[in-house]
């Protein structure tokens, strides 16, 4: 899951850079999902404080995969639902790194 993402670390600062620039960057639930992974290992490890978080090409994100959401088979609001919740859990692995100061 982690290919649409890469993760790159200097000292104590890891950048997640997604990984989706053919698509702008857009956020469907696969992009979601590994950045809710990479969050996690990001978090797991003691030494990292600060994250950044970019976007690979000229745009770092261009939100929602509507295209994505609109083909989905149980509809655009479940897919919402789970893409919001991995980017939740993920910001909150983040949010760990910053208590270690």
């Amino acid at each position: 899951m982690i290919e649409q993402l890469d993760i790159e670390r200097f000292g104590a600062i890891a950048r997640i850079v997604l990984n989706r620039s053919d698509a702008g960057n857009t956020i469907d639930e696969n992009l979601a999902e590994a950045f809710a992974e990479a969050a996690a290992q990001v978090a797991s490890d003691g030494e990292v404080r600060v994250v950044v978080l970019t976007g690979a090409g000229s745009l770092f994100c261009g939100g929602g995969d509507v295209r994505a959401m609109a083909a989905a088979p149980d509809g655009a609001s479940a897919v919402i639902d789970r893409i919001t919740s991995n980017l939740h859990r993920g910001s909150s692995h983040c949010s760990r790194c910053r208590s270690r100061w």
